[in-house]
């Protein structure tokens, strides 16, 4: 019984705790809004073009492209790629976002387009930055195979490329 009981405890102090967190992006790279208005955010490993617009419903529409950079030349084909909208405060603390997952493809040269829709919740936080989260993993073709096992005496090295920049959590 008394097993039980401090199981049960256990699961309502983490739902109370995660209840708690907040998503910040404070250590990103964030613009304020300019609506229709071409911006651009500049990242580590990606470069974000692109326009925001009003929606419908307390609707935030955002559409542009995408353009890798800093990336090694033998990178040609996305194996994974996931990339998020974050609309948050000056402080950071993320009040909207949306997750896009892209299908394995070639690298394009003109850049990979994107669309978000953020959806503002009633908040009393002034909503008036934007910036960009992803993650990504790059290969040279679209057939490539990451070895089972490492090869540390030859040198031969998995010719896999991850990045990644999101919010985390306070």
């Amino acid at each position: 019984m008394k097993l039980k009981l401090l199981i049960y405890f256990f699961i309502l102090l983490l739902i109370n705790c995660l209840a708690c967190t907040n998503l910040n992006v404070r250590h990103l790279t964030k613009r304020p809004i300019q609506i229709n208005t071409p911006q651009e955010i500049k990242m580590r490993y990606l470069n974000f073009i692109f326009t925001a617009r009003y929606g419908e419903k307390q609707t935030y529409i955002i559409k542009g492209n995408t353009f890798f950079k800093n990336i090694p030349m033998w990178a040609s084909y996305i194996q994974e790629l996931w990339l998020t909208a974050y609309l948050c405060n000056e402080e950071g603390k993320v009040l909207a976002k949306e997750l896009k997952v892209y299908q394995s493809q070639p690298i394009p040269k003109k850049g990979l387009p994107f669309s978000f829709k953020l959806k503002i919740k009633k908040t009393s936080y002034p909503i008036n930055y934007i910036t960009f989260g992803y993650s990504f993993k790059l290969s040279p073709n679209a057939n490539y195979k990451e070895s089972l096992i490492s090869h540390p005496l030859s040198g031969e090295k998995d010719l896999i490329f991850y990045a990644s920049q999101k919010a985390f959590l306070e």
